[in-house]
């Protein structure tokens, strides 16, 4: 006879956790795509009495009056030690662009806007900051603010496919927490534990697994509170997943048994040993009826 065992409903704070851990994820994912979207759209606008700066969170219009044109140029940063950046005052810095408010070598402050170290366009204003760019036509912007070109949009060069990618890949390992939390709390209401004939089956996970009945030392098979038996409290993972009210995989136990777990409620689990150099502990949401099953036969 078949007897199917639901495991017992994953704690709240285990839901809570999962919600509350998608509060910096997000935020951190919102702050990467903005950064991502700075580097590849950032405009500098050429208007008759003003410089705009837009689609960044440093956006801003600087008057042209502010702005020391005689003193503009282009230069390598690599060959040009005063302007390397030093210092990050309050921006972004990651390899391919840098965005933000920065000190450099020569310990001028400076508003900059780099994609492109070689190629980068030096403001200096009137307000004791310098503004640094790199623009996809640097000498015609110039040209711009001195009234001799046509051309008002000017976008920033573009930006190395890396800085995509080092975007990408902390957003992805950031979202994947709380992705897995929600999976573990959604799963735990899947999991269950089936008694069929000479077969104990865990299912609801991405993989079934079975365990032969012949191989559980069912005569020692027990209830357990691990609030009260510290002896069955896991102790370190080796392979798996261990969060507040919810552990999966492979652990050690304080007895320094090896023991393979699907735990929910620290007041609902099952000790089973088997033959195999290792125990089973679980969590029915029929404990007793679950260890009877298991006996049976």
């Amino acid at each position: 006879m078949q007897r199917v065992f639901p495991i017992a409903p994953p704690s709240r704070e285990t839901i809570y956790l999962a919600c509350a851990s998608l509060i910096f994820p997000l935020g951190l994912a919102g702050l990467f795509f903005l950064i991502n979207y700075s580097a590849k759209n950032v405009t500098f606008v050429c208007h008759n009495d003003s410089l705009r700066i837009k689609g960044s969170m440093y956006a801003r219009t600087i008057p042209r009056s502010a702005i020391d044109l005689p003193q503009a140029k282009i230069i390598d940063l690599g060959a040009a030690p005063p302007y390397r950046l030093h210092r990050r005052i309050n921006g972004t810095a990651v390899k391919g662009y840098r965005e933000g408010w920065f000190r450099l070598n020569n310990r001028r402050k400076a508003l900059v806007f780099v994609t492109d170290p070689t190629k980068v366009v030096i403001l200096p204003t009137r307000q004791d900051y310098i503004i640094m760019f790199s623009a996809a036509q640097p000498e015609r912007l110039l040209e711009a603010l001195e009234g001799k070109s046509p051309q008002t949009d000017f976008t920033i060069s573009p930006a190395h496919t890396t800085v995509t990618m080092i975007m990408l890949l902390p957003t992805a390992g950031a979202l994947a927490v709380p992705a897995l939390l929600f999976y573990l709390a959604h799963a735990g209401g899947r999991i269950r534990f089936t008694v069929l004939g000479d077969t104990l089956r865990i299912q609801g996970l991405l993989r079934d697994r079975k365990i032969a009945r012949k191989d559980l030392r069912r005569e020692n098979i027990r209830r357990v509170n691990l609030d009260y038996e510290q002896e069955f409290k896991p102790s370190w993972r080796t392979w798996g997943i261990g969060l507040p009210g919810c552990k999966a995989g492979w652990f050690r136990l304080k007895s320094k048994e090896k023991a393979l777990l699907f735990l929910t409620d620290r007041q609902k689990a099952v000790y089973i040993p088997t033959t195999r150099k290792y125990c089973l502990l679980l969590s029915p949401n029929q404990p007793d009826e679950f260890v009877r099953a298991l006996q049976q036969g």
